[in-house]
């Protein structure tokens, strides 16, 4: 036990392990223990616990002991699943073994980013969502699903075909076991209305049933331009009802007070949560500012930054449109020093926020407004009201700082009298302005 912490320190050296099938740690090649030094090392960088990087190092110390290969011999599509099965086969608790497969994900990360090995590709659930739906009807959303996805981003192409033909399916699957739909034409506003009142039944709401019609209508009005007989009354059936509500921006006061509290994380003595806090900053900067959406954050490229232009080219982000944006002094700042600290490029992918050397994932941005929401008091704030103050809480401290520069200069304002928000967006760039107020 280390003095005055009271933390073990665990003596892998002397350690046999109680299965005899895995070889101790003293008896690797200097390879594999070199590796595994730096497995534990990226951890740490990481910002992983010490609880973590127990349970994680011992799951991987079982799997190079079980194994028994060189680390660059392992092939994790092929030998991970060997691990996980052996694992089964011992009496362990049912929290270890999940405790084990989380440490065994990250070997599989590390490795891939190590190897320079691609992550296997996921792959549609078919036969869980097409279900008992006849082979012509199953043919058809294939057909369409493949269709769709010439119109989708090659990253949202797997999320969006996912939801596509679960949505389809789900609805579809109904309408063949209620009303024995023998083919596309029998899809008629009669079938629609009774699928409508057994989704209200089951508390689903207007939105969500206007983005399944959505669906259902695309899908046939696909199927009529192959010169397949539909029903042209169900094409007629009109969206519900749904109560549209304003976009809520968030207070100024609320915003400093999220932007303190991510700067408190920057000044800690700890590395990795420094790093973590420094990026958290300059995305949080670039919705604010510069009004960028989720996906466009975590979607960011290295080389989408125009740094003598002071802004970052959006590539075929929503409807597949591109867009120049411009960045305020402030985040220009911040996105310098988060580089300064973001790691090798020639070593991460290319993407500007990278977490744990991978790039963000989809819950990443919400789980850490709520974090910070948290520490500053304010409560959760979804990363989009960022986007949505951009034009509006952030856009009335711009004004204000501009009306005090023109009335110095005695020159007119025209945010005083309302500015689009594009051409605010260009104007703000070299006022310097920020949530510190």
């Amino acid at each position: 036990m280390t003095r005055g912490v009271g933390k073990h320190k665990f003596p892998f050296n002397n350690f046999i392990p109680k299965d005899p099938s895995v070889l101790p740690f003293m008896q690797w090649s200097e390879a594999n223990r070199a590796f595994f030094d730096r497995f534990r090392q990226w951890l740490k960088e990481s910002s992983y616990g010490e609880s973590a990087l127990n349970i994680y190092g011992a799951a991987v110390r079982t799997a190079l002991g079980y194994l028994r290969k060189d680390y660059w011999e392992i092939d994790p599509d092929r030998d991970l699943p060997r691990v996980i099965a052996h694992l089964e086969e011992r009496s362990l608790t049912q929290n270890t073994r999940r405790d084990y497969q989380k440490g065994l994900h990250k070997l599989d990360e590390y490795l891939r980013l190590t190897l320079h090995i691609p992550k296997k590709s996921k792959e549609l659930r078919w036969e869980h969502c097409m279900g008992s739906l006849p082979k012509w009807l199953q043919e058809d959303i294939r057909a369409f699903l493949q269709f769709c996805q010439h119109s989708w981003r090659e990253e949202k192409r797997f999320e969006r075909s996912g939801d596509t033909l679960f949505t389809l399916s789900r609805a579809l699957r109904w309408m063949v076991d209620e009303f024995q739909l023998q083919e596309i034409e029998g899809l008629t506003p009669k079938v629609w209305f009774a699928w409508m009142d057994h989704r209200f039944a089951n508390g689903i709401g207007a939105s969500s049933l206007n983005a399944e019609l959505s669906v259902l209508k695309h899908f046939v009005y696909f199927l009529q331009d192959l010169g397949r007989p539909v029903c042209e009354r169900f094409l007629l059936v009109d969206r519900l009802e749904e109560n549209k509500t304003v976009p809520k921006d968030a207070p100024i006061e609320q915003l400093r007070l999220l932007q303190k509290a991510i700067q408190k994380q920057i000044v800690t003595g700890n590395a990795g949560k420094r790093r973590t806090g420094l990026m958290d900053l300059a995305w949080f900067l670039l919705m604010l500012h510069s009004g960028l959406r989720s996906g466009e954050i975590r979607l960011l490229k290295l080389s989408d930054i125009d740094w003598e232009a002071g802004r970052v080219r959006i590539e075929q982000s929503k409807d597949l449109k591109d867009r120049l944006v411009p960045m305020s002094e402030v985040t220009i700042r911040a996105l310098h020093d988060y580089l300064e600290v973001r790691g090798p490029a020639n070593a991460l992918p290319e993407n500007v926020f990278i977490f744990r050397d991978a790039p963000l994932s989809k819950t990443y941005l919400f789980e850490k407004m709520k974090t910070y929401g948290r520490r500053s008091g304010v409560g959760t704030i979804a990363p989009h009201r960022l986007r949505q103050s951009c034009g509006r809480s952030f856009g009335r401290l711009v004004n204000a700082s501009m009306d005090a520069i023109c009335q110095q200069e005695q020159i007119f304002s025209p945010w005083r009298y309302g500015t689009p928000r594009s051409f605010m967006l260009v104007s703000f760039q070299g006022t310097g302005a920020s949530c510190e107020g």
